[in-house]
């Protein structure tokens, strides 16, 4: 493993170099490392089967400063390491890689203006929280930013998929996303935020042939629904004192596609709440929120991701909306269930509202509940779903910081009804990180 983390090591530092800082000679003048250790047990019950798993995730930050103006970032990750699992069997699959890797350029050709090139993570949503989150992952590419007092303008370019048509089966394909994307303080109680997005798919000729949501190179030819997507919505987050925040966003898409519904437009909108009960020692908090998707129709495709990620990661979600991806840092990790599917079916129409609640019994400690109920929002009839209800999920979950450095979480969820099995389903997670 050492052997593997050397090689990648030396391997970033030499790309760094090559984008115009040698090592040698850099004059570097700060260097700050940091890192995480985190271990994540889950077991699911199925109904008809079971399963269970223990995940290890690393991650090692490597920030360097070289001057005023030129600073670079190295960022290593073990992800999802685990003693094996069902679909490979492949034991021990501890494999380091790089998660960012990029120079930032403050005050480029003109004040205010910052660059970053390479490798970066790139998370856009509305609250800065990952939910609803249309942009996540970590592209390689460029993001410029222009920044004042009372605005954040992004510039971006960026490739979250680099696929080769020379590899046969291979269900990958390019993706490139170029936007724009701003934030705009009306005063210190309301922020606005408005984005223009164009997502592309350039590799290979589009044919019609295919069925499925998946772009598979056929004698060299790329095969694909999509061929690119307009992306571009308005938000609103707006505080009223330190206890209410009220928020809203709606986008939009066109999108040009090959073959029966995929060529039209789609919708997204969410709208919601949360109130601090601030005057109490525990600082409870209440939230309410609706999100919608438009699903497909008779004459218009379903939502598409935009770009890397999932199309609305609700962050206090342990399985219904995000794979893998949870607000607690649990991580359970099991199957994709997207929009009521457990078979990883691509993204369609669905609405869900969200009931989430926490507060803290001390300094150290945190628990909170969530419901969830997801409803469908597809007008085609779908072989596996016999009504509009895709299920209800109730959530509880804590965290307790021992110290400092080390933090405790916990988690239990219920699936009641779901309508792609007939069986409720029920899990648990544990998790542990050390912080350094």
């Amino acid at each position: 493993m050492i052997g593997k983390l050397g090689h990648k090591l030396f391997s970033t530092v030499s790309i760094l170099s090559l984008m115009g800082l040698p090592f040698a000679d850099a004059g570097l003048k700060q260097l700050e490392i940091k890192g995480k250790i985190s271990t994540t047990g889950h077991s699911v019950d199925l109904g008809n089967s079971s399963d269970s798993e223990i995940v290890l995730d690393a991650d090692l930050d490597f920030k360097m400063k070289f001057s005023q103006d030129v600073s670079a970032r190295l960022d290593l990750e073990l992800d999802n390491a685990n003693a094996g699992d069902s679909t490979n069997g492949v034991a021990n699959r501890f494999n380091w890689g790089v998660d960012q890797a990029y120079v930032k350029l403050n005050d480029f050709l003109f004040r205010n203006l910052s660059v970053q090139l390479g490798k970066q993570n790139f998370n856009i949503s509305l609250r800065d929280n990952n939910s609803n989150s249309w942009a996540w992952g970590d592209p390689l590419g460029m993001v410029a930013t222009y920044s004042t007092r009372d605005m954040d303008l992004k510039f971006y370019y960026l490739k979250f998929d680099d696929s080769d048509l020379s590899t046969a089966g291979s269900n990958d394909e390019d993706e490139n996303l170029l936007g724009v994307y701003g934030e705009y303080w009306l005063n210190d109680d309301s922020l606005l935020t408005a984005y223009v997005n164009r997502k592309d798919f350039r590799s290979g000729v589009p044919t019609t042939n295919t069925t499925t949501a998946n772009f598979t190179p056929v004698g060299g030819v790329l095969s694909r629904d999509i061929n690119n997507l307009f992306h571009y919505g308005l938000g609103i987050d707006y505080f009223i004192g330190e206890s209410l925040e009220i928020f809203g966003e709606i986008a939009a898409q066109n999108i040009d596609g090959e073959g029966a519904h995929n060529d039209g437009k789609a919708y997204q909108f969410n709208v919601g709440g949360e109130y601090t009960f601030s005057d109490y020692e525990t600082k409870p908090q209440l939230s309410l929120e609706y999100y919608n998707q438009s699903g497909e129709d008779s004459s218009n495709p379903a939502w598409q991701d935009v770009a890397g990620g999932w199309a609305a990661a609700d962050t206090d979600s342990i399985f219904m909306e995000s794979n893998g991806h949870t607000g607690k840092d649990l991580n359970p990790n099991i199957g994709a269930v997207n929009k009521g599917h457990n078979n990883g079916a691509a993204a369609g129409g669905y609405s869900v509202i969200r009931i989430n609640g926490s507060l803290s019994p001390s300094k150290s400690t945190k628990i909170g509940l969530g419901i969830h109920i997801f409803t469908d929002e597809d007008d085609t009839t779908i072989s596996d779903r016999s009504n509009d209800e895709l299920g209800t999920e109730f959530d509880i979950y804590g965290s307790w910081k021992y110290s400092q450095d080390v933090t405790f979480k916990a988690g239990a969820y219920l699936v009641s009804d779901p309508n792609f099995q007939t069986e409720d389903i029920t899990g648990v997670a544990l998790g542990s990180s050390l912080v350094f």
